[in-house]
């Protein structure tokens, strides 16, 4: 038997109506035809790359700053040396 596959955004939309308790497992199940074991993992892998995504930003955001603080030490040097040899 050929197991199904589904799209990101249903696996979405019924991790959100999970989460949100707009259903409960059991009547997710019922509604969808899912196991109770499928929908727990898909919320299990929502909830990590969720961590994972805000993680990301975080470092992002961090590594934006050094750069930010490189550019500026960059130009007042730039601008220092620029008297200097004048």
């Amino acid at each position: 038997m050929k197991s199904e596959t589904f799209s990101a955004k249903f696996k979405t939309q019924v991790v959100l109506e999970l989460l949100r308790d707009y259903c409960s497992l059991g009547l997710l199940t019922n509604k969808y035809r899912l196991e109770e074991q499928q929908i727990i993992r898909w919320k299990n892998e929502f909830l990590d790359d969720a961590e994972n995504n805000i993680l990301f930003r975080h470092d992002k955001n961090l590594n934006m700053k050094r750069k930010n603080r490189s550019i500026t030490e960059l130009k007042m040097k730039n601008d220092f040396l620029r008297k200097v040899l004048k």
